[in-house]
């Protein structure tokens, strides 16, 4: 079963797109059961190769047939303990957004069809081994998530698709022609031939720039985050959990597989600027999200604080001495991967509690909200625990990778550790300001009161969630072990030269 296990857990995704689009718009019982199963049968498959993921090795359930044999390219697919954290992630985010959609009042089959769809090509994007074949899934990414916002979202949908669309593709450019560039030079476009590739200083910094452009429109990184928050706005639930959860992770995934095992040297050259421009998200978004009305709107302002402590920990590993640059940025690469799967769950479980807010009350204003703790208490008890995991306190995901990240940067320089620990101080003041607006004080309108708590669909949604993010809390051994080997050899892929002499 394991020799096509990755190509099935692809084709799963495409299927599943396939027949939700061809399921009856009358028959919602049937669609709702259909897209539920589709779900459980992916996360199955994803626990499944997780339980015979063997952590001491590298690549695994490896697949590799020729493709294009006039370029070089190959459908060569597998996946390490780095890869592996984040296809289960993707599963599991899924079945919560499905489980979303499915409380929605209309478009659920072509909802739940663009989900699976996004679902298949992050998994293949996490998945590729072939620059090309990475390209070909990482770019289709774009497309679901397009439709999404444009189809199912408020009303400036058009302008808000146009313009993530606009700013991602034009990201896809440089990448393109960096990985053109590179297979020109190696004859082939796999992974392992470009991170071996002798590059001169002059081509990795040119190579470094593309990377870092189509990577940080992605994550997105300041100052390419703008797109974000209006996606963010207009998008329906299920969207934005997928954006928040799934895609965003893509441009986190991008760094470390290409710009430090690729270009390590351009990557030294560049990281005082990268850990600039991080601790700018991390530090001036944050005030940014202070100013916001809009909950989702400063959801994603806070999503854009904490990927700046992605590119933060990516990078402030070379900042340090020589001598201790490898063991800490071990710690660095770790508390990056911790943080983007803890993310995920957090900010999905966030946009998924405020969703089933807004169908209830039908407003993004946190002017309209007060006093809800006293009309929904469990709703209430969920939205306060997903807020602390975005702070970052102790017991939950939200801490472990952004404890990680600290520590490397403490090494690296006092300041810098302190502006990153401040995202915690931040992130603490506008969340606990947002939950005391919506759930304490007075009840600002009689609807208010009629309002009535979570049903088993949307209980069972935010349960998957919360157990997540406990889960990875108390235990992130679930994400580490795995990857433990995976983040020694890329730490030590990223901290060796490979300089070609002119």
């Amino acid at each position: 079963m394991s020799e096509y296990l990755l190509t099935s857990v692809i084709l799963h995704g495409v299927i599943a797109s396939a027949v939700m689009q061809g399921v009856s718009r009358r028959a919602l019982i049937i669609q709702k059961i259909l897209a539920i199963v589709f779900a459980f049968v992916g996360l199955s498959l994803a626990m499944y190769m997780w339980s015979r993921f063997e952590p001491s090795m590298a690549f695994q359930f490896v697949e590799n047939v020729e493709w294009i044999p006039s370029l070089g390219a190959r459908y060569h697919l597998g996946i390490d303990g780095i890869s592996l954290n984040l296809v289960v992630l993707t599963f599991w985010i899924v079945l919560a957004s499905i489980l979303m959609a499915c409380t929605e009042s209309a478009g659920i089959t072509s909802a739940c069809s663009l989900i699976f769809f996004t679902q298949a090509m992050a998994v293949g994007a996490f998945c590729a081994m072939d620059t090309l074949l990475f390209y070909l899934f990482w770019e289709s990414s774009l497309l679901p998530m397009y439709l999404f916002i444009g189809v199912f979202g408020s009303s400036a949908r058009r302008y808000a698709a146009i313009k993530y669309f606009l700013f991602t593709l034009s990201g896809s450019v440089f990448f393109l022609l960096a990985t053109l560039y590179m297979g020109v030079l190696a004859g082939d476009f796999s992974f392992s031939t470009f991170t071996q590739l002798p590059l001169s200083l002059l081509e990795q910094q040119v190579l470094f720039i593309a990377f870092t452009l189509a990577f940080a429109i992605k994550l997105p990184m300041f100052p390419f985050h703008d797109w974000l928050p209006d996606a963010h706005t207009q998008a329906p639930t299920s969207g934005s959990m997928l954006l928040a959860a799934i895609l965003l992770k893509l441009g986190g995934y991008g760094f470390m597989r290409y710009n430090l095992p690729m270009t390590p040297d351009a990557s030294l050259f560049y990281a005082p600027w990268m850990v600039i421009l991080s601790l700018i998200a991390i530090v001036f978004v944050g005030f940014v999200a202070f100013q916001q009305t809009d909950v989702k709107r400063l959801i994603a302002y806070a999503s854009i604080s904490h990927m700046g402590m992605v590119t933060l920990g990516c990078f402030v590993l070379y900042l340090q001495p020589d001598n201790v640059m490898t063991r800490i940025g071990f710690t660095g690469l770790s508390g990056v991967l911790i943080h983007m799967i803890s993310h995920g769950f957090s900010s999905a479980g966030l946009f998924c509690a405020f969703g089933m807010l807004y169908r209830r009350v039908g407003s993004r204003s946190i002017q309209d909200y007060g006093g809800l703790m006293r009309v929904l208490p469990v709703l209430s008890g969920f939205f306060f625990l997903y807020t602390m995991s975005n702070i970052g306190f102790p017991g939950t995901a939200g801490f472990v990778g952004e404890f990680f990240i600290v520590i490397a940067s403490m090494s690296a320089n006092f300041w810098v550790a302190m502006l990153a620990a401040s995202t915690m101080l931040l992130s603490a003041i506008y969340s606990l300001v947002l939950v005391k607006r919506i759930f304490y004080g007075k009840v600002v309108s009689n609807q208010l009161l009629t309002l009535f708590d979570v049903d088993f669909q949307e209980h069972l949604t935010l349960l998957i969630l919360a157990f997540l993010v406990l889960l990875i809390g108390l235990s992130p051994w679930v994400v580490m072990d795995p990857a433990e080997h995976s983040l020694r050899a890329l730490t030590m892929l990223s901290t060796h030269s490979k300089v070609r002499m002119s």
